[in-house]
This record gives structure tokens, C-alpha cells and sequence, in this order.
């Protein structure tokens, strides 16, 4: 190794045998070739897996949530989903697979670093393994806490753009309302939490990133003062190679630590997106089915438009009561109907049903004979 050459061309110096660098270049040269291939092997199919399965991950998400009922984004803040859609999801595209990719080149860096330096001054094995279950424990602590934050901001966020999207959609009924100041209001507070929130969140980053150096330095410190204390017991220059690796634990450590930490909040990114495509997100029935390619009639359904409603309850959550109760009617194919009530009868909620935008909790809805949930 470098050790190994300094030392030959200190006995050349002395006298000893002339030394052949061009062999020892050549070694470092292909070793560096090969290092270098190898980083952008890795990171080449780091990029082309993040950017396959991102693509995945978008299309699988973005088709449950089409395929989610009304029920389901009434009950959904809007801001939730454009935050899920916008920036989770750029975290995990953009951020998740470049963080992995640092996260392992470290990884293994630091683990020769310390492999070296045991190797050399056997005595401070010790004292790195130490120093390591430190910086474990440390990471451990400020990790859990960092994450429930970092889901509580990201959650925070949805207010904020809920609040915005309200506004921008009622713009005109907000001014001549004069409801200005409390959509202000409610924004600034939104925002305040967003900001609490997100502050802690940087603070006990910046936190880890700093006890995870000092860890490293005093672990550092360590190793230097047992390498100096028994110097006369170690080659010179394998001495100074490991109290070079000692001082550079430090700043590898206090890097690790933050790359660990964001690649930790793009984790939670992924795991929140990652909600929109299991059960979380309602499913509505299928929209194409099996026999709906044999069934030569489908095409030219409906042809004479006879409306048939057999006994039908509509409930729109089981904690209400029926918005329309065991209602049987039939209308002709050409009929002209008008349906009259007061407010909250269950006008709206037959065309509801007749377009299937809600399932029938009972009975069934008959066009032409065809069942419309069929």
C-alpha cells in the first residue's frame, strides 16, 4: 500500500534498493480505475431503479386514487393529496435513490477507514467500537424523534394548501363576502404550525449532525494520544497513516450522520406515498369487466332509456341516516320528469345514484333492464 511505498523510498534514500514507482503508480492507477468504475456502476443502477420504480409508484398511485369513490376525497383534504403528489413524491424521485447511493459509498468507507486503523494499532479497537455504539445510540434517539416530527410537518403542510386552494377557488365570493382577514387568519396560523413544526425538525437535524461529530472527534482524540503514547512501538509510517484515518473519522461521521438523517425523512416521503397505494385509499368496483368484452349489446346500450328505481336506501356513511329510503319508480324511455322537495329530500341524491357516482346501500337502479352497478 501507500505505506508500503513511502517506506521503500525512505531505504532508497538510506541506501537500500532503487525502487520501482512506475509499478506502484500502475497499482494506484488501476485501483482508481477500478474505484471509479465501480462508483458509477453503482450509481448508474441507482438512478435507473429510482427511475423505473418511481414511474411505477407514480402510475400505481395515481391509479388507486382515481379509482377512489367521492366518498373518499370528501373525506381527504385536498392540500393531503397535492402534498402526497408534489412533495413526498419529488423526495422520493429526486432524493431517495442519490441518498441511498451516498448513504452506502459511506457506509463502506467508514467501516475501512476503521478496519484500517484496527488493523494497524490493534489497541484502540476498543475505542472505535465504542465510539461507533455512541454514535449508534445517538442517531437512534434523534432518528425516532426527527421522524414523527417530519411526519407532523409534512401533515401540518396540508392545511396550507387546502387554505390556498379554497381561496383561489372562491376568490370572488370571499371579497364580496368581506371574509379576507379570516382567511388570512386561518393561513398565518396554519403557516405558524407548518413553521414550528418544520424549525424542530431542522433543529434536531442540525443536533445529530453535531453529536455524531463529537462522538467521532473524541473517539479521535482517543486514538491519536494512544498512537502517540506508544509511537515507538508502530512503523513510522503506518503510524502516520492511521493517525491520518483517525482524523478524518470526524468529518466522514458528521457527514454520515446527516446523510443518514435526510435519507430518513425521504424514507418517511416514501412511506407516506406509498399509503396511496395500499388499502388506505378506498377502491371503487371494477370499471371494465370480464364479460363486458363478450357482451355484444353493450355497445349500443341504452336504447330506449326506461329508468327503474326497485326498492333503493341510500346511505352516505354509516354513522347517517338514509339520505333516500326503499324508493321504487319507474320512468319511460322519453318521459319528462320533474322531481320537487325541500332542501335535503334526496333530489340530488337520485341523479347520485342514477350515475352511479354512489352505490346504492340497498335495491337496485335499472336502465333498460341492466342493473347500473353491473
Amino acid at each position: 500500500g501507500l505505506a508500503e511505498w513511502v517506506k521503500r523510498e525512505e531505504d532508497f534514500e538510506a541506501g537500500g534498493p532503487e525502487v520501482d514507482s512506475v509499478y506502484y503508480a500502475g497499482i494506484y492507477s488501476m485501483g482508481t480505475g477500478l474505484l471509479l468504475f465501480f462508483m458509477l456502476a453503482c450509481s448508474f443502477a441507482m438512478k435507473e431503479g429510482a427511475a423505473r420504480s418511481g414511474r411505477k409508484l407514480h402510475y400505481e398511485c395515481l391509479v388507486r386514487v382515481l379509482h377512489a369513490p367521492t366518498s373518499w376525497f370528501e373525506e381527504t383534504p385536498s392540500g393531503r393529496i397535492m402534498s402526497r403528489f408534489s412533495a413526498d413524491l419529488s423526495l422520493v424521485d429526486l432524493r431517495l435513490s442519490e441518498m441511498t447511493d451516498v448513504f452506502v459509498q459511506f457506509t463502506f468507507t467508514i467501516l475501512a477507514l476503521a478496519i484500517t486503523i484496527c488493523m494497524i494499532v490493534p489497541h484502540v479497537t476498543p475505542v472505535i467500537l465504542l465510539g461507533f455504539v455512541l454514535f449508534y445510540y445517538q442517531y437512534l434517539a434523534v432518528d425516532r424523534s426527527n421522524r414523527e416530527i417530519k411526519r407532523l410537518a409534512n401533515n401540518s403542510m396540508s392545511p396550507v394548501l387546502t387554505n390556498m386552494g379554497e381561496v383561489a377557488r372562491a376568490r370572488l365570493l370571499v371579497r364580496t363576502m368581506g371574509y379576507q382577514g379570516f382567511f388570512f387568519e386561518r393561513h398565518c396560523r396554519f403557516s405558524d404550525r407548518f413553521n414550528r413544526l418544520n424549525y424542530f425538525s431542522s433543529v434536531l437535524y442540525n443536533w445529530g449532525t453535531l453529536a455524531g461529530s463529537l462522538v467521532a472527534f473524541f473517539s479521535a482524540t482517543i486514538t491519536a494520544m494512544i498512537i502517540l503514547a506508544r509511537a515507538d512501538t508502530y512503523e513510522p509510517t503506518l503510524a502516520a497513516l492511521a493517525l491520518t484515518y483517525s482524523y478524518l473519522m470526524p468529518y466522514f461521521l458528521m457527514v454520515y450522520s446527516a446523510i443518514s438523517s435526510f435519507l430518513r425523512n425521504c424514507l418517511t416521503a416514501l412511506e407516506r406515498v406509498l399509503e396511496y397505494r395500499g388499502e388506505a385509499v378506498d377502491q371503487e368496483q371494477e370499471w371494465v369487466l370480464a364479460s363486458d368484452r363478450a357482451d355484444q349489446t353493450l355497445g349500443t346500450w341504452p336504447q330506449q332509456g326506461v329508468v327503474v328505481f326497485d326498492r333503493v336506501t341510500l346511505i352516505y356513511r354509516p354513522s347517517l341516516p338514509p339520505a333516500i329510503t326503499e324508493i321504487s319508480f319507474t320512468i319511460q324511455g322519453g318521459e319528462r320528469v320533474g322531481i320537487i322537495g325541500r332542501t335535503g329530500a334526496g333530489k340530488s341524491s337520485l341523479l347520485v345514484l342514477l350515475f352511479r357516482i354512489r352505490e346504492p346501500s340497498a335495491g337496485t337502479v335499472l336502465i333498460d333492464g341492466r342493473d347500473v352497478t353491473s
